[in-house]
């Protein structure tokens, strides 16, 4: 009698379960449509009207995304975009994580460091590229230090915060239990500031994607900024279009992986904690 009314509940648990499963899968699939559907209709709409110069109609945009998405051009825009981005990002973060952290630590380094990382945070960087133009000249380097200019204070300052908000009380534990400077960094540091350091990494891409394209849109017309700059002086709104909504669907994914790993981060360092105490 037990076990039969223990597998009526689970059964109705189950029942439970997909149906909420399926009520989430339709609201997943009716919100976009909801939102899509009525400003392609007003979008083709407004660009039909009489007197429409510039705006591309809902349909042309769709084609040429289609077009530049199984094209050549796009794909050697974007490998030539890239590599500036992959450069300075990269250097961005191999330096700017070992930079945060150590800031986070040592009260004299922050002293020194923190007047120059509150300068590059509020003052606009486009104001900068051409005194970068100028130095480094029109080549591959200038546009890297452009996005590392823009990425590394937002990879820097998560980093110090991941370090700064580390309980004190955890620190004199692991000194009570005899652990040197070294041990401190390699199992409670470096672990504890873990999630910061995966947001500084998402929150610095983000801004390494803004300083490559004013870098190409202001400065060097490759990539990106050529294509863009192209399509714009033959008037060919759609491909103007077509390319600025590719980008975004580029920087979007990218950011969704970013964020996907931060949260994975955050829940392993959550288990081995509860696993720990």
């Amino acid at each position: 009698m037990a076990s039969s009314l223990a597998d009526a509940g689970e059964q109705s648990l189950l029942r439970s379960w997909r149906r909420a499963r399926r009520r989430d899968l339709l609201w997943r699939i009716f919100l976009p449509l909801a939102v899509i559907v009525p400003v392609a209709l007003i979008w083709q709409w407004a660009a039909l009207r009489p007197g429409n110069l510039l705006l591309p109609t809902f349909t042309s945009f769709v084609t040429r995304s289609v077009q530049l998405l199984f094209g050549r051009a796009f794909w050697g825009a974007l490998v030539t975009s890239e590599s500036a981005l992959l450069i300075g990002f990269g250097a961005a973060f191999i330096l700017g994580v070992p930079v945060g952290l150590a800031m986070g630590r040592a009260r004299s380094l922050e002293g020194v460091v923190d007047p120059y990382l509150n300068i590059a945070v509020v003052t606009p960087m486009a104001i900068v590229m051409p005194l970068l133009l100028i130095i480094f000249g029109f080549t591959i380097w200038s546009r890297a230090i452009v996005i590392f200019v823009f990425a590394v204070p937002f990879v820097i300052v998560p980093c110090r915060a991941g370090v700064l908000t580390v309980p004190p009380r955890l620190l004199e534990m692991a000194r009570s239990f005899g652990a040197g400077e070294l041990d401190l960094w390699r199992e409670v540091l470096v672990p504890a500031a873990i999630p910061s350091i995966m947001s500084g990494l998402r929150q610095g891409f983000a801004h390494a994607l803004t300083g490559m394209i004013v870098a190409e849109l202001d400065l060097l017309a490759v990539g990106f900024g050529k294509l863009l700059l192209e399509f714009r002086d033959n008037f060919d709104s759609a491909s103007v279009f077509a390319t600025v909504f590719l980008i975004i669907c580029q920087s979007v994914l990218v950011m969704l992986i970013l964020t996907q790993l931060e949260r994975k981060v955050g829940a392993s360092r959550v288990l081995d904690v509860a696993g720990g105490a």
